[in-house]
């Protein structure tokens, strides 16, 4: 969407009489805002800022994993802004760096 204000279907009913009472309202899609990154944006970034090495891990995943918790732990202190994490997008190499999302938008702005 275009513009601060998401369209009306878009928008989360936060009238919870409305979302538990009626089974035939469904929650809108929840749209992420952020930035498009992959494994070697992280990998990168820890590089460059020095981050504490990993230790000895006997699979891929479980690094791969540390690592992008202490990239994001660095990100969210650096910004004093607690809410990023990490959303699968399309394929299993493209990720979001979701700052936002569209249920929380209206509550979670960055100042």
């Amino acid at each position: 969407p275009v513009g601060s204000e998401l369209p009306k279907d878009l928008q989360l009913d936060r009238d919870h009489t409305t979302r538990l009472g009626d089974k035939n309202y469904d929650d809108p899609l929840k749209l992420f805002y952020g930035c498009g990154v992959n494994v070697q944006d992280f990998l990168d970034y820890h590089q460059r800022h020095n981050l504490l090495r990993p230790p000895p891990m006997h699979s891929r995943p479980a690094l791969w994993k540390y690592m992008t918790d202490q990239v994001l732990e660095d990100l969210r202190e650096h910004c004093e802004f607690d809410l990023f994490r990490l959303v699968l997008a399309m394929s299993a190499e493209s990720y979001t760096l979701a700052i936002y999302d569209s249920y929380l938008i209206d509550r979670t702005k960055m100042r």
